[in-house]
Formats: structure tokens, C-alpha cells, sequence
């Protein structure tokens, strides 16, 4: 299923797709791929195949199998990079009326490489408040009536904060870019970092394309 207004389904779903030449692997359900404005090195995206604004939206047996994929991917970039800490978020919509602070109604999650997880989580914490503590990504499937933020530090570490209109659009790449010093590059319509980009694609193609991974 895809949407005719949907960038990520015109690059990513549809055959022949002109986004496909940058995917680094593609698993049964979603696809990975270095982000348009890849500010640090290492900067990815993991996209569903079929239209849905949020992973909270994903059926059951997807999202058991997009958990593991999640720490797959993390483990990958941090041992590429060689960096300890590598966030993962999502500014999860309900529809182009609910969308909160995303500025693409298709689910993705953000693998960002920072270094000192706890400080954004801090800045979250700042803005948003205390969050709900899940126990497993697959907890995020209660959320498919309402937009959040989500934030995993590490594995089985997963926060939500309801999204209520505190939070910027854009609002994880604006405090990523700003703890690696480069806050105002933050928007990647403007700025978007394709020597990182190329980068983060042909190293980590080169980890995922010779092995078989989980699906």
C-alpha cells in the first residue's frame, strides 16, 4: 500500500523508485538509508515498505521483528563509526492532521550517532517532560490513536512523550545538530550533508550487503 502524496513512497515503494540506488539493505518490511541532511556521519533512516504514519501503526509481527532490527542496525553504526552511543527516534503521526512534530506523514525512525546520550535525553526531558517508560518497542502499538515522540537510548530503553505541541518540528534533528555543534544546520531541506550521506552509504552497504540480515 503506498500514497500518491507520499515523497518516501515515490523514492522508496514504487518500482524503479529513483530513491532505491541509496538504500544501504532492505529487509521484508522496510527499507534503510542514509538521511537527506546527514549532519554526522552514520546519520540513518529505517522506512516501512507500506504507507503508515507512525511504527506504533505496524502490525504485530512487524513490530516484534522491526525491534530486533532496530538493535541490528544501532550495533552496525557503532561499530562502523566507533561511537558508543547511537539514539534512535521517532516523531510518530496519526495522519496529515495529527502529524506533530514530523514533517513527513510516513513512519521513520531516526539512527542518529551522538556523544553523550544522556545530555539529549536531558533536552528532551527540558521540553517535554518527565516520559512514560515502555517496557518493549512493541509497546508503541497503543499509540496508534495519537502523535509522539519516541526515544531509545539504548537496547530496552524506550521512551514516549505524548506529542501535545511542545515539541519543534524537526525537533530530534535540532538537538542532535546542536550537541555535535552545527545546531543552526539543522533542517535538511537546506542543508543536506551529501558527503556524509555517501559516505554513511558505502560504509555501511559494505557491513549489511554480505550478511544475511534478520527479517
Amino acid at each position: 500500500m503506498t500514497n500518491d502524496n507520499c515523497p518516501f513512497c515515490d523514492e522508496f515503494s514504487r518500482t524503479g523508485g529513483a530513491g532505491r540506488d541509496r538504500i544501504i539493505t532492505e529487509f521484508t518490511d522496510s527499507v534503510l538509508v542514509p538521511t537527506v541532511g546527514c549532519f554526522v556521519p552514520g546519520y540513518v533512516l529505517l522506512i516501512p515498505k507500506v504507507h503508515i504514519s507512525s511504527f506504533a501503526m505496524l502490525a504485530d509481527d512487524a513490530m516484534g521483528a522491526t525491534a530486533t532490527q532496530i538493535e541490528q542496525i544501532r550495533k552496525v553504526i557503532a561499530e562502523t563509526f566507533s561511537i558508543d552511543d547511537v539514539i534512535v527516534a521517532e516523531h510518530g503521526a496519526v495522519d496529515n492532521e495529527h502529524c506533530g512534530a514530523s514533517c513527513i506523514v510516513h513512519a521513520h525512525l531516526h539512527f542518529i550517532p551522538v556523544r553523550n546520550k544522556w545530555r539529549v535525553l536531558q533536552t528532551f526531558i527540558e521540553v517535554g517532560g518527565n516520559p512514560t517508560i515502555y517496557d518493549s518497542f512493541e509497546a508503541l502499538s497503543e499509540l496508534r490513536k495519537q502523535p509522539y515522540i519516541y526515544l531509545s537510548l539504548g537496547a530496552r530503553q524506550h521512551l514516549v512523550w505524548p506529542d501535545t505541541g511542545k515539541f519543534q518540528r524537526q525537533f530530534v534533528r535540532r538537538v542532535c545538530a546542536s550537541h555535535h555543534g552545527i545546531g543552526a544546520q539543522f533542517n535538511w531541506r537546506i542543508f543536506p550533508f551529501e558527503k556524509n550521506a555517501q559516505q554513511t552509504l558505502a560504509l555501511l552497504r559494505n557491513r549489511f550487503h554480505p550478511v544475511a540480515v534478520a527479517s
